[in-house]
């Protein structure tokens, strides 16, 4: 492990520093900087790949986040503003989760936000229902991801997200709306979508809150018209079928005395 005289974190925790206790401490310390943009990281120490640093909350103007894509960054901050700590590696189940609960009235304890596959997840999801029984736990999936060029969602994210939802999962996805993948795809009216719409859209929270009650009041508006639309057309089809239906007799008993 290298450090500059700041003690930021300058190189990666590689192999050969597995057994450094000094290296494996500064790894899971919660006080890790980024010699470039000065922010905080946390130590992956994955079993396959060589152990690195990774930024809790990146930035594009960071070389050492430049991995991480731009809608996982706004939502990692839109968590951040909402009150979840972020990037918190647990040391008996050795899982590092994308946030998680600070507050008695967070309704979810754990979120995970997911912009690309990984088979890994499903192992996450598995893991995290075996240690605690089945937490509250949010993944929060990215729509443009998941959707082919055709606007289908792809067979393996529609797996993931339907066994996710299968194991007590909440499964939230997020696009030009935030809707709930085992719903009927209405809009959610949730403290967290005010924070992700701040974010994304750059608006003020205030102006992101009243954007979701509009957004929700119109949908349930459209939902009405719709089902009113659809009641009207059923009565008038009955009413023309009662006018309809002498004639329909006239004309069926004379094919049948014709037919004699």
């Amino acid at each position: 492990m290298l450090v500059d005289d700041r003690q930021r974190t300058v190189y990666a925790v590689a192999h050969e520093h597995r057994d450094d206790p000094h290296a494996l401490a500064l790894a899971l310390s919660q006080g890790a900087k980024c010699p470039a943009c000065d922010g905080a990281v946390f130590g992956r120490r994955p079993s396959t790949k060589v152990w690195h640093w990774v930024h809790k909350v990146g930035s594009p103007d960071c070389p050492g986040s430049a991995s991480e894509s731009e809608w996982h960054l706004r939502m990692k901050r839109a968590l951040q503003a909402g009150g979840y700590a972020l990037e918190v590696y647990d040391r008996k189940l050795a899982l590092r989760f994308d946030a998680v609960a600070t507050k008695e009235s967070h309704d979810f304890k754990i979120v995970e936000v997911v912009n690309s596959f990984s088979e890994s997840y499903s192992i996450k999801a598995f893991v995290i229902n075996s240690a605690f029984g089945s937490p509250p736990t949010l993944w929060i999936f990215n729509e443009a991801s998941i959707r082919s060029t055709t606007g289908r969602v792809l067979p393996r994210f529609a797996n993931l997200m339907t066994r996710l939802t299968y194991e007590h999962h909440t499964v939230w996805v997020y696009g030009s709306k935030l809707w709930q993948w085992d719903g009927n795809g209405d809009i959610l009216q949730h403290p967290l979508h005010a924070r992700i719409l701040a974010e994304f859209e750059g608006v003020s929270l205030r102006e992101a809150e009243a954007n979701v009650t509009a957004r929700v009041r119109a949908q349930a508006y459209a939902r009405k018209k719709a089902a009113e639309e659809k009641a009207a057309a059923k009565e008038k089809r009955a009413a023309e079928n009662v006018m309809i239906d002498p004639y329909k007799r006239m004309f069926a008993k004379w094919k049948h005395n014709r037919a004699f």
